[in-house]
């Protein structure tokens, strides 16, 4: 009978452990051992001790006996699912855990268990301050918010602590009413930890909650430099975006128009047209960073929005935006482009045409050659240039023999022919930025530079050791090879670009 009941018992219910108990309450004949086998398989389940020991005392005695209740798994499911009437017999126990009832009281305040908090706190073991008022915290984070109001008409609750962690909880799920309940009491300083609550809210999108905390006098909007607004911008809250940019604190500009090209970057198009509109942005600045970046992105009516502004050159840099969209492959913001004026697609000696053909990018190549003031790329040869990529260049030690004069130079004066280098890699006119880094021309750096030439012409990627000998014991031999090499592959392109001389008759 004891297995068949056992056996029942597999997928345990408390009602039906409870009707089973009942029917063999009165087999007094039943030892002790046997009911404890019976309750045994139970131990797992301590909710269902109260339907166990309420059969009468022999079952109540044995159910004391066999559930530990010393042990915080014995509370946990009664603080989950707000079971009153297991807590207050527990508590009735002569078993105590300080711990245990901390704990408990944190998970009630965790889930939103009202009733088993106030039994807890009537029954005064359990601390409701335990471990930097956690109770509090978890509450505000789960947006329970009696629970919140409960909590914080205790004398013993600081709801300042753990640097105002409470508030900041509350400001990041944006729960209106507790972050209220909080700024109420006159215990918080929503102003700690650099602002972090209104942080919060602003990356989130908390409108609601970012205005009641402007509300208050310490609350700086402009943060860690003016981070709000930036991160607003990125993750596209624009009602937060409106509501910074009416603080006369809140500078959208700091960093460079930082905002303004995290919002070209991730497509943000109602973010943009707030930022425009502020008279104090500047969307040309970092030449034109905002334009390359949204046609890096694709954004299209970023790029329109943009456009519009009197002072937004798009062909600024070497016509960068033209080059950023089809590097990317980004056929509608190419089209929008091409239509200005401005633009000059055979800039970089037909850098953009022949990024398209080595990317295999047709569509692009066909809009580049269909374009009014392109009709000299009809001269360039698809074949010519995917064979000029796979072609290789010579490699090893003193093969920069054959080109003396930039062999002289490197010997000499090796980081100037490391700045060229790296101006033609990136085919750029070498600048002062490149002068600026030539002194980082270290066997590490000429190796990778190497690994990049390898990469982009499309040459043989299997030569890593010879690669890394030629760097390593004659920097200035490999430095020089490089040169040539470059120097090499831009006459050669040069060539294939030309455009024929027409006579006319």
């Amino acid at each position: 009978m004891v297995c068949a009941l056992k056996r029942k018992h597999s997928q345990p219910n408390p009602h039906y452990i409870a009707t089973n108990c009942l029917a063999i309450r009165t087999m007094d004949e039943l030892p002790n051992e046997t009911l404890t086998s019976i309750l045994t398989s139970y131990v797992c389940l301590p909710i269902y001790w109260c339907s166990a020991r309420s059969v009468c005392r022999r079952w109540k005695v044995i159910s004391d006996e066999v559930f530990d209740f010393s042990q915080f798994k014995a509370l946990e499911k009664c603080s989950i699912k707000n079971s009153t009437a297991a807590i207050k017999l527990f508590l009735s126990l002569k078993q105590k855990s300080q711990l245990s009832l901390d704990e408990a009281l944190s998970l009630a305040s965790q889930f939103g268990s009202l009733g088993v908090i106030k039994i807890l706190l009537e029954d005064g073991r359990a601390n409701p301050t335990y471990n930097h008022c956690c109770c509090l915290r978890l509450a505000c984070a789960n947006g329970h918010v009696e629970v919140v109001r409960l909590l914080i008409q205790l004398p013993s609750v600081d709801v300042s602590a753990g640097n105002n962690y409470a508030i900041h909880c509350a400001a990041s799920v944006g729960n209106v009413e507790i972050t209220k309940l909080l700024l109420d009491s006159g215990g918080v300083i929503p102003s700690a930890n650099d602002n972090s609550a209104l942080r919060m809210a602003a990356w989130y999108g908390h409108s609601e909650v970012l205005q009641l905390l402007l509300q208050h006098g310490g609350v700086d909007p402009a943060a860690k430099d003016n981070s709000p607004i930036r991160d607003a911008s990125e993750r596209g809250h624009d009602k937060v975006v409106a509501i910074l940019l009416e603080d006369p604190r809140v500078d959208p500009t700091s960093r460079g128009q930082c905002a303004l090209r995290m919002a070209c970057a991730c497509n943000r198009v109602k973010v943009v047209e707030l930022l425009l509109k502020d008279e104090r942005m500047k969307p040309e600045a970092e030449n034109n960073a905002a334009l390359r970046i949204a046609a890096e992105a694709g954004s299209t009516e970023i790029v329109d929005l943009l456009l519009k502004m009197d002072k937004v050159d798009p062909s600024d840099v070497n016509n960068q935006a033209i080059y950023a969209a089809v590097h990317h492959n980004r056929l509608d913001t190419l089209k929008r482009l091409l239509e200005d004026p401005r633009v000059d697609p055979t800039e970089g000696q037909h850098r953009a045409l022949r990024e398209a053909i080595r990317k295999g990018q047709t569509e692009v190549e066909n809009l580049l050659r269909a374009d009014h003031r392109s009709r000299e790329h009809n001269s360039i040869d698809h074949n010519s240039i995917a064979t000029r990529d796979m072609a290789d260049f010579t490699t090893g030690l003193f093969g920069c023999f054959e080109d003396i004069s930039s062999c002289l130079l490197t010997c000499f004066c090796l980081p100037i022919t490391h700045a060229k280098n790296e101006a033609l890699l990136a085919e750029r006119e070498c600048g002062i930025s490149d002068l600026c880094c030539a002194f980082l021309a270290t066997p590490t750096n000429i190796y990778f530079n190497r690994r990049h030439i390898r990469s982009k012409h499309s040459m043989d990627k299997g030569q890593e050791c010879s690669d890394c000998c030629v760097a390593v014991f004659c920097a200035p031999c490999a430095t020089c090879q490089h040169h040539r090499e470059l120097q090499g592959n831009v006459e050669a392109l040069l060539q294939l670009v030309s455009v024929p001389t027409i006579t006319m008759r």
